[in-house]
């Protein structure tokens, strides 16, 4: 499974999900490595990641300049290591995944690539950027399996001339949260307070959390320019800035100015995300090009009041329950300030609102969705899984 950057331990959403998507296959027998670049060169080439083997053959590319260089050696450590492999796996549709289908061609191995981003991050905006850019489509189309996630990437892809026998639609699914209760938490607040003392959150206190990374894309700026006024109508309201990001010391210091900072934390990264959902009351996604991966499919699963954008995408992940959402436009950060106002106004409707949700959502489960890759990864193998999955562990 390759792909070009793979920090789930430092919150990125596609590695959390692809994380969450190699767990849930190596429960079900199957052996699944990871192949990412190596951005310091004292990092080392190997390692294990929650028990998956990660594999850094190759430096980062620093530039468009260096781009060769680490193609090349990315590709030359596949073709070297290919045939011990079933079927190689790209994450998603640009250099990568064009290593992936020629190294596999030649290895005669199946090639199944990933569709991946929305909007400006997606991979058909990414192929308008240049000619060699529009190059690695034309090979990445020549995949023996295109895995399209949402109904727009379906689309896309049918517009790229890919034919349809070969584009699978599997959703990425929904997982279900950690059970929540008032001891877990108490429980889960006092862990997280006990760690980083930023978050300590009062009795009758409430919790906004957001996870868009500190860009420009991740639409962060529209939601701090509210936070004062919101919270100084909501004193007792927390706000839990997690990731990190260019933007954060701006961020710092307009909260300072605005003489807020004390109510804000940004903590940073977390590997791990059961404590946050269990402490959070609310959450914001500001912007759909970053946390429609892995995070706001979590707080989904785990029932939690959300103010979320109102684009396409977010209407195609929620579906019909979109209608029951409490959403905002775009780029309009009154509107997000209103949103939040609104889950914060009448909470108990709120949280009947969003329990309603999360078991709509559940219905397309994360489970059902490493199902679909294993079913997709035997046909194209012709193999069978050995071990026995009714003493597999459990999936989310």
């Amino acid at each position: 499974m390759v792909t070009r950057r793979y920090w789930p331990q430092m919150g990125d959403d596609a590695a959390c999900r692809l994380a969450t998507l190699a767990a849930g296959l190596r429960r079900r027998g199957a052996r699944p490595h990871i192949v990412a670049a190596r951005y310091a060169a004292s990092w080392p080439k190997d390692l294990s990641v929650r028990e998956t083997p990660v594999h850094r053959p190759a430096p980062a590319p620093r530039s468009e300049w260096s781009m060769p260089r680490y193609t090349r050696a990315l590709t030359n450590w596949l073709r070297e290591q290919a045939p011990a492999f079933d079927l190689l796996y790209a994450d998603a549709m640009r250099e990568e995944g064009a290593m992936v289908v020629e190294v596999a061609r030649r290895a005669g191995v199946p090639s199944v690539l990933r569709y991946a981003g929305v909007g400006d991050c997606s991979d058909d905006a990414w192929w308008a950027t240049s000619r060699a850019a529009k190059r690695c489509m034309g090979v990445c189309l020549k995949a023996d399996a295109v895995i399209a996630t949402r109904a727009s990437a379906e689309q896309t892809l049918l517009s790229a001339g890919l034919s349809r026998s070969r584009i699978h639609r599997i959703d990425d699914g929904f997982v279900p949260g950690p059970p929540n209760d008032p001891a877990a938490r108490a429980a889960a607040r006092k862990a997280l307070a006990n760690v980083n003392s930023d978050l300590f959150v009062p009795v009758d206190g409430k919790v906004l959390l957001t996870t868009n990374r500190m860009v420009a894309e991740g639409g962060l700026g529209d939601l701090v320019k509210v936070l004062p006024e919101l919270l100084e109508r909501h004193p007792q309201l927390r706000v839990w800035l997690t990731n990190d990001g260019e933007l954060r010391d701006d961020f710092f210091e307009y909260l300072r100015g605005c003489g807020v900072r004390s109510l804000v934390s940004m903590p940073g990264s977390f590997g791990a995300v059961d404590e946050l959902l269990l402490a959070s009351d609310l959450y914001v996604l500001p912007r759909d090009t970053d946390g429609l991966e892995y995070y706001f499919p979590r707080i989904v699963g785990a029932g939690i009041p959300a103010a979320v954008v109102d684009t396409v995408e977010t209407r195609r992940l929620l579906a019909e329950s979109f209608s029951q959402a409490v959403s905002f436009p775009p780029d309009h950060p009154a509107a997000i300030r209103d949103a939040l106002e609104t889950l914060l106004s009448d909470y108990p409707q709120s949280q009947k609102t969003a329990r309603h949700i999360r078991q709509t959502a559940l219905q397309h489960s994360f489970g059902e969705s490493v199902e679909q890759h294993l079913r997709l990864f035997c046909r194209l193998t012709g193999k069978t899984l050995t071990g026995n999955s009714m003493t597999a562990e459990p999936l989310l």
